[in-house]
């Protein structure tokens, strides 16, 4: 239970009705970490179809919560507790769930940074993550 709603995990949704409830609080989400986390599992396109990952870390909210009716969420300590289980996940797949857990849960407090220092860490990732071209 979280507050006064009674969340489930969505086992009953099809990947794509769990899409539109993510997408339904994102509208919503006041964070831009957190959002661009649920995105980043979003568009993996991996882990929600897992029921592993949903039993753990989804959240669908009740109809019986109208602020909150068709909205999911997800548990971002449930998804690094499900981590630490070593699920059974290609490296790449487990990469990308533990970098939008350090995004939702702000592991590297990137929201505490002003904006000249948010450019250097932007620099620095995109100069990291580029792909090589000359091979």
């Amino acid at each position: 239970m979280i507050g006064n709603h009674h969340p489930h995990a969505g086992l009953d949704l099809t990947t794509e009705q769990l899409n539109a409830a993510l997408d339904k609080w994102k509208a919503d989400c006041d964070n831009r970490f957190i959002a661009a986390a649920v995105t980043l599992v979003q568009e993996h396109d991996g882990w929600l179809h897992r029921t592993d990952f949903r039993r753990s870390c989804i959240y669908v909210w009740s109809d019986a919560y109208p602020d909150s009716a068709g909205k999911a969420s997800i548990h971002w300590r449930n998804a690094l507790d499900f981590l630490e289980g070593n699920p059974n996940a290609s490296t790449s797949e487990l990469s990308v769930l533990r970098f939008a857990c350090a995004l939702a849960l702000d592991e590297f407090s990137w929201s505490a940074l002003g904006s000249a220092h948010l450019d250097m860490v932007w620099q620095a990732f995109a100069t990291a993550m580029k792909k090589e071209t000359n091979r």
